[in-house]
This record gives structure tokens, sequence and C-alpha cells, in this order.
């Protein structure tokens, strides 16, 4: 087929609000479809403040569009008759069953979320369970709250759901009953946040109240926010979905139709494909607290030498009772432990950083340059260098 000959590029409009991580998905999609597509010029409005933007902008001058932020443009250019893609819309629009609309709608596969989240926490072994819903009522957060909670009945568990309490003016209400709740939940106990904010907050509350994570509460969010779910305490645990992927094969529907070559628009599904396992959900090494104590303290102060004895005085215990604790819960010395703290976190700034490894080694404690080289061949079998250039991410 040779198609339609194009005199101009295809004008799609984009209404989307890129502080959110699946919207920033759903830009990465159509951006990519544009820029292999060849014919396409985006046009994306996020809905800021500083933005300039005219209510009664015509519509109708666009070829096609996807709409993410909002419900409010849905009716305009339902009149215009362009082709759109509308991604989770909040209400059940029946656009595709509509005489001579062309709509693809694009809906998140909420209960694959709940069930996967289920899954993966059973699978940490945790006998009890918690939900964290959307600070507002939303229909997706209620749809994974039932999957989460139906998938782990029916196997005989018990689920605790936290109901949000009115928010008051600053919020402080709510940041108060999530944390009585946490406080009050049987533990350990494995929560799932209706998303990444919502898990991040909850990490934040058990903190407030003293609850560690992952041993007293671990936490899974949705969306995988790197941003986010890297700037919590632990990192955050969180399902990754192919939103982007799901967005690609939309925009390829809208283009056949701009094109003319269909006017039919489908409805498309974005599903979990994983849970991204991080510390909020890691393994707990052990239940002693004076290790745990221990190993926190070492984490904290990986930048700097010290020895065993100064960290038996900071536990409260003798440096005798601190190894013996170490050998019997972890199966290691205490400094055999610091040493793997200490590769790890040179491992880390190797492959994401561009220091040196002589800066490498003073922020991780390593007394010399050459002792960094000389632990890594003989835990890895590579030099320093050799190892950032084969496990290094290169720039997009």
């Amino acid at each position: 087929m040779s198609g339609r000959f194009l005199t101009r590029p295809f004008r799609v409009l984009a209404l989307l609000q890129t502080s959110y991580k699946a919207h920033r998905d759903v830009l990465r999609g159509l951006a990519r479809y544009a820029r292999l597509n060849g014919s396409w010029a985006l046009h994306l409005f996020e809905g800021r403040d500083d933005e300039a933007f005219q209510a009664d902008m015509d519509l109708s001058s666009f070829d096609g569009a996807l709409i993410g932020a909002t419900d409010r443009y849905v009716e305009p250019l339902r009149r215009t008759r362009i082709p759109t893609i509308v991604v989770d819309p909040r209400r059940r629009y029946r656009l595709r069953e509509e005489s001579g609309e062309r709509y693809t709608v694009v809906r998140c596969d909420n209960e694959a979320i709940g069930r996967m989240c289920a899954e993966f926490l059973l699978k940490k072994n945790y006998l009890q369970f918690g939900y964290v819903p959307a600070a507002s009522r939303a229909g997706w957060s209620d749809a994974r709250e039932k999957s989460f909670v139906s998938f782990l009945t029916r196997r005989g568990f018990k689920t605790f759901v936290y109901r949000p309490e009115i928010i008051d003016a600053n919020g402080e209400k709510q940041t108060v009953s999530l944390q009585r709740w946490l406080a009050e939940a049987p533990k350990p106990i494995g929560v799932m946040a209706a998303t990444d904010a919502r898990g991040r907050q909850t990490l934040d509350a058990c903190r407030d109240v003293g609850l560690k994570a992952p041993l007293d509460v671990a936490v899974v969010g949705v969306d995988n926010d790197a941003l986010l779910c890297e700037s919590t305490t632990p990192f955050l645990s969180s399902v990754a979905t192919n939103l982007e992927e799901t967005i690609f094969r939309a925009a390829e529907i809208l283009d056949r139709q701009m094109k003319g070559e269909t006017n039919d628009g489908e409805t498309l599904y974005y599903d979990p494909v994983g849970v991204v396992d991080r510390g909020s959900t890691a393994p707990v090494l052990t239940d002693d607290a004076v290790v745990l104590n221990a190993l926190e303290l070492m984490r904290l102060n990986l930048h700097r030498p010290f020895g065993v004895a100064e960290i038996a005085t900071k536990t409260d215990v003798s440096r005798r009772t601190l190894e013996l604790r170490f050998q019997k819960k972890l199966g290691r010395s205490v400094l055999d432990a610091a040493r793997e703290m200490r590769l790890e976190k040179a491992k880390l700034l190797l492959t994401e950083t561009n220091r040196s490894v002589a800066d490498v080694a003073k922020l991780c404690g390593f007394r010399s340059e050459n002792y960094l080289a000389t632990v890594f061949r003989q835990r890895l079998g590579v030099a320093p260098l050799k190892y950032r250039f084969e496990n290094k991410e290169s720039d997009e």
C-alpha cells in the first residue's frame, strides 16, 4: 500500500501532566513513535500554571490527540471528530461503542496489579497484609484493593485496609491516622500502597512511629518511579508496567486513523510486568536487634574507616559479644560484613557516577585505592575500571 501523500506533518495534541511517572511513560511512548515515524509534530500541553493556554483553543486544528491529564477535553474533542487516544479515563466512557466515534482507550489492568503485589508479598513469606489506598477515593485504587484483598482472602489470609480520615487544611489528620494505623497493625506485615507516592508516605509514617522497614513493615508501591523510589529510606519496591509499549501500539492505531487507513479505534490494556525489588521488601537478615543496630551504624559510616571495637561501643556490647552474634546470625565476622557493604557501595558509585577510583575508595572507607582494587580482584575477578566499563549504563 503506497499510502496517503502528505504535504505537512500530522499535528498531534498531547494533554499530559508530566509530574506523574505514568504520564512521562505515556509521553515517552508517544514521542518514540513520533520520532520513528517521522511525520508527526507533537504539541504537548501540561496544564501548568506557568503555561499560556486558551480554553477556547481550536482543537479542530489538530489531526489527532491524546488525553491523559484530564477528562475536561473529552467532550470538545468528541465534537471535533478527530481520532483520539484516551488514557485511563476517570469515567467509563463508552467511546468506542458509540456510533461514528474513533477513540482508542488505554486502561490499566488494576486487577492484575493487585494480584501481582499479593503474590510478591506471599513469596516474601509474610502472613499478614495491608493495603494503603489513594488519598482520595478513586476507582482504580478500589480495583487494586479488591484484587489484592480477594487474592489473599481466598488463600486464607487476613488483610487490613487503611481507611483515610478526612484531610484537614494542612493534611495533618491523614498523616496522624496513617501513623496510628501502622502502629496498631499486626507485625510483621506486608503492605501494598496504591501508588509510589503512597508508598513513600507509608515508609515516612513507619519511621515517624519507630517502625523498621522491612523488619516490621514491608512496602511495595506501583508505577516504579525510580526518582521517587530511590529517594526513600529504604528504597521503595514497586510494580513496573508496560504502559510505554502500550502507548506505542496506540500511537500506531492513531497514525493509521489520521492517514485514513482505518476508522476504528481499540481498547488496549497495559499490564504489570514485574516488581522491582528494593530495600523496602528486602529479606531481613536477622531479628537480632544488636546485629541490626550494628549494621545500620556501619551503613551510615561507610565513608570512614572504623574498627570492631568502635561499633561494639556504639551498640553497648563487648567486642567479643558482637563478633559472636555476627557469626551466629550472619555466618561472618563484623569486618567481613563491613567489607561487603563497602564493596556494594563502591560498585554503585562506579556504575552510577564518573568519580575516579581513588575518590570511590575514599568515599567507601577503603584505606587506599590499591586496597579497593585488591578487594575487587579477589571478590569479582576484575579491576574497578573494568567493572565500570562492563556494568555502567550508557547515557541516553
